[in-house]
């Protein structure tokens, strides 16, 4: 998966769905939405992605596609699509047994030069 800024979707058992964006960076995942920050890491071998995100709420007026909650963890694996730059992740979190989420992302964006180290 390269490094870049990619446009996210996630759909939740909920029924609730949200947007926000995400930068990848050397197995690094920064981003955020209107309510919440995220935070983690990505590990990628060949086309397969695992991931581990720390979302936090930063905006008390929002609720969470995976219901009420304000700061939770995500356990996520799923594929990467080199030819279209963009992924797709399911998972769950430990502190809401039984809810699942799926998130897609999309390249949209180079880093920056210098972003890279």
């Amino acid at each position: 998966m390269t490094n870049g800024i990619y446009t996210v979707e996630f759909h939740a058992s909920t029924q609730l769905m949200g947007k926000g964006i995400a930068v990848v960076r050397n197995g690094f995942i920064h981003g955020g939405d209107f309510g919440y920050l995220y935070l983690g890491t990505l590990e990628v071998s060949g086309d397969s992605l695992t991931a581990s995100i720390r979302v936090e709420k930063h905006d008390a007026a929002h609720i969470s596609v995976m219901g009420p909650i304000s700061n939770f963890d995500l356990n996520l694996s799923g594929m990467f699509k080199p030819g279209a730059d963009s992924f797709n992740l399911n998972g769950q979190s430990p502190q809401i047994p039984g809810q699942q989420i799926q998130i897609s992302g999309i390249k949209k964006h180079d880093l920056a030069q210098g972003s890279e180290a």
